[in-house]
């Protein structure tokens, strides 16, 4: 089952969502106080991310950007059509966000 949050302080976290088959749309929050998160998304469903780092680096699909108050986005094309999706906000306040398929 899907949690609409997932919270941890100070560890690493890797969430696979890989396999995940939805009936409906669905919006998740994932915030990691310092760590790395890894975000493993479905291929078949559409996808807008909102990830956001305080200092560190954010590495989505393969595109890397670091820094101080890093932000960056994603979304999948024909998200607006489609009858399931997943919304993601990630936010690490220091360390590393990956997002892949």
């Amino acid at each position: 089952r899907l949690a609409t949050l997932y919270e941890i302080a100070m560890a690493d976290l890797m969430l696979d969502l890989g396999d995940l088959l939805l009936v409906e749309s669905a919006e998740v929050e994932v915030a990691v106080g310092a760590g790395e998160l890894v975000l493993i998304v479905p291929e078949a469903v559409p996808v807008s991310i909102e990830a956001t780092v305080g200092a560190g680096e954010i590495e989505m699909f393969g595109e890397t950007v670091d820094g101080f108050s890093v932000v960056e986005r994603h979304v999948s094309p024909g998200f607006d059509e489609a009858p399931a999706t997943l919304t993601l906000d990630l936010d690490v306040a220091a360390g590393r966000i990956e997002v892949r398929r």
